[in-house]
């Protein structure tokens, strides 16, 4: 698509998925879109969006995945208050006052980033009809506070969540060098993890590079009352991690287990195991995989 390209041609059109295509010359145009609904630019080479997408106000669907040039969303991006499903997940900022976006049902690749004083995920807290959320970038909450913020509990439709931080793991399967993780660190991600408790709604949880040495309170209790809808539940690159939640056996509806590269469990506890009348009464697939310090 050469410069000087526009859209205003196609100014009825409703639906626009471009993937693997040039079209840095169009984003300028696209807020001619005035109808679009569904917008997926995918594996493009955009670096920007402008900021005249705010005057897309029918846009329900922005996918934007595979957009590796692409880091920062527009101020105007929280003028889209028909905004229902948002696919970033190359983006390193979110823009301040996200919180209207209060459509918004599946939210996929938001950041958890330090603004002064201000952190990402406050601009969750008004988001209540979320279903699919996917954090990533977790290591970079300074304070529980501001994970507390996101009052994740109350978020009552939500059935899918991502608690996602960057791996310190390296290819195999070991913490990199130079990359050791700290008592206070540990301390920290495992106070930020505590606050963002799911609602009894959720039923795919998926864990990836958290690094405390124990996982969050909410899933070490042996009760775990409020996970009785979890179907499938995920861990993965789990640096400092030396036990599962005891209560995992109990979780009434799980089916699917997971847990891949965790170097430092190395048996599992009795606790884990521990009696009850029916263990696991529907689980149909357990898988540990890359337990590269296991001994039995």
């Amino acid at each position: 698509m050469k410069p000087g390209n526009s859209l205003v041609t196609f100014s009825s059109l409703r639906v626009l998925y471009i993937q693997a295509a040039d079209v840095a010359a169009l984003v300028e145009s696209l807020h001619q879109l005035k109808h679009l609904r569904y917008l997926a630019l995918l594996d493009t080479n955009i670096s920007v969006l402008p900021g005249s997408i705010g005057k897309m106000k029918l846009l329900q669907f922005l996918d934007l995945r595979g957009c590796t040039k692409l880091v920062n969303l527009p101020d105007s991006i929280v003028m889209l208050s028909q905004l229902q499903f948002l696919y970033i997940p190359n983006i390193y900022m979110i823009p301040r006052g996200f919180r209207v976006l209060k459509g918004i049902r599946k939210l996929i690749g938001f950041p958890a980033h330090m603004d002064g004083d201000c952190c990402s995920l406050d601009e969750l807290g008004p988001l209540y009809h979320l279903k699919n959320l996917f954090l990533n970038e977790l290591e970079n909450v300074s304070a529980a506070s501001f994970a507390a913020n996101a009052r994740l509990g109350e978020k009552m439709n939500l059935i899918e969540l991502f608690l996602w931080c960057t791996s310190r793991l390296g290819d195999d399967g070991l913490i990199k060098e130079n990359e050791g993780v700290s008592e206070e660190e540990q301390r920290r991600i495992e106070n930020v993890f505590d606050e963002l408790c799911p609602p009894s709604s959720v039923e795919i949880i998926n864990i990836k590079g958290y690094f405390g040495q124990q996982l969050p309170s909410w899933m070490m209790s042996t009760s775990n009352v409020h996970l009785n809808t979890l179907t499938t539940l995920f861990f993965s690159d789990l640096a400092c991690c030396t036990q599962l939640p005891n209560g995992l056996c109990q979780l009434p509806y799980l089916q699917l287990l997971q847990v891949n590269r965790a170097p430092c469990i190395r048996r599992i506890g009795t606790g884990f195991l521990k009696a009850v009348s029916a263990p696991f009464p529907n689980l149909k697939e357990m898988n540990l995989a890359g337990m590269v310090g296991w001994e039995e």
